[in-house]
């Protein structure tokens, strides 16, 4: 990690791998700013012993490269560890502002076929009453896994964690009945109080 100036992380599932990696390295963690997506981000990295410089109000990608600018970023090096299905909005911003940007692979997303067959059968009886999507690419392996048998959960109540993967929802096609107003799993457990709720359920 020697030679960065900036740590941006834009998940928290990027931060155990990230930091496990650093603590087993022999450089260690070298000192530099830390910029995060959000609260859950900020919350993993403080469960490591570390804190965030910056979180942007706006917990979204573009939140973050607009926080990160009105700080001045311009030739600053930045490492971004990302998921493998990281969207570019994230690195293109940092470069467009004048810094020097090095994406790392830090985890990958996969959809588990060993759960198609079960995820298939739940949604043809019916079974989901509530369906969460955590990032855009839960959405797309949502998806892959019920397939045809979508159509079958007409009544169910889907919930975003943010702005983000409720647009890739919709895009999609999806239903978006409830979006979180904190990008986290409480979050998301408000909204489907709330939304139930003002149902009068």
């Amino acid at each position: 990690t020697g030679g960065f100036d900036w740590l941006v992380i834009t998940s928290a599932n990027a931060v155990e791998p990230l930091l496990h990696h650093i603590r087993h390295s022999e450089t260690g963690l070298r000192p530099f700013r830390i910029g995060a997506v959000g609260a859950a981000t900020r919350a993993k990295l403080q469960a490591w012993g570390y804190d965030a410089d910056i979180v942007p109000t706006t917990a979204t990608a573009a939140g973050l490269v607009a926080a990160l600018r009105a700080e001045g970023i311009e030739g600053a090096r930045m490492l971004c560890p990302q998921g493998n299905l990281a969207r570019p909005g994230l690195v293109d911003g940092l470069r467009a502002a004048g810094a020097t940007v090095e994406p790392v692979l830090a985890y990958r997303t996969t959809v588990g076929g060993e759960t198609q067959p079960a995820m298939q059968r739940l949604a043809h009886e019916g079974r989901f009453d509530v369906v969460t999507f955590a990032s855009p690419s839960a959405v797309d392996g949502f998806l892959a896994a019920v397939g045809a048998e979508l159509a079958a959960l007409s009544g169910a109540c889907f919930v975003s964690i943010g702005p983000t993967t409720a647009n890739a929802a919709r895009d999609r096609g999806l239903p978006v009945h409830a979006v979180a107003d904190e990008p986290s799993d409480s979050g998301m457990v408000a909204a489907i109080i709330d939304y139930f709720g003002g149902r009068g359920v």
